[in-house]
């Protein structure tokens, strides 16, 4: 899209792929872009041509096994967040992580956190990373502890000067999260967070608009 959020080019991918977060890799000027039901990451050029695909999984041939969902790049290295490591979220193992790939596929895939329950929207700042542990409504930092804990599922992160912007969606999962969470909301809005102080304030949005997927400051 232009400036204006007109739509300048498409790309289509027959197949049905579930296409979800994307990044852009400005040192090799191409896009990642999830594929949620193949388990892998498109790389996409500046003329959104397909240039190649890395493949995660760990059951070959079942369908969206990890639920890769977001990602984000830095230094060389994309790094991917997943509902399930072992690929049996269906089946009620949530073992959530953040994983990174070499966008060249000469390396493995190296697990860099773990303990996450649907996470999303992995994000650096001052090289440090930071993602959502959606389902928990959890900030998560360095050493995997909670920057902000809040009552609904987090998702969607940007950081605006010294504040930290979060999006909560309408917990489809709240029968998931009891024990995890004391309370849980199931109001649709934004997280203004101030990482210094702990102090947030929330802002709800429409009934009409039950989930959001990310955020963006411009």
């Amino acid at each position: 899209m232009d400036e204006n959020l007109e739509v300048k080019k498409l790309l289509h991918v027959p197949g049905n792929p579930g296409l979800h977060g994307v990044a852009f890799m400005e040192d090799l000027q191409q896009f990642a872009v999830v594929s949620t039901a193949w388990d892998s990451v498109l790389l996409v050029d500046a003329s959104l041509k397909i240039t190649g695909e890395l493949k995660y999984s760990r059951r070959p041939g079942v369908r969206a096994a990890h639920h890769c969902n977001d990602i984000a790049w830095l230094d060389g290295n994309l790094f991917l967040s997943m509902f399930s490591e072992s690929g049996y979220w269906r089946q009620g193992v949530y073992d959530g992580v953040v994983v990174a790939l070499d966008p060249n596929g000469s390396k493995p895939p190296q697990t860099v956190m773990r303990n996450l329950h649907m996470p999303h929207s992995p994000t650096f700042y001052d090289d440090e990373l930071l993602v959502c542990d959606s389902l928990r409504g959890n900030l998560v930092g360095p050493l995997g502890k909670p920057v902000g804990q809040f009552s609904g599922f987090v998702r969607g992160l940007a950081r605006t000067g010294d504040y930290w912007l979060l999006g909560q969606s309408r917990n489809r999962n709240s029968g998931l999260v009891l024990g995890e969470s004391q309370s849980i909301s199931i109001d649709n809005g934004f997280v203004l967070l101030d990482p210094a102080s702990s102090l947030y304030t929330f802002r709800r949005l429409p009934d009409e608009i039950s989930e959001i997927h990310a955020v963006m400051v411009r």
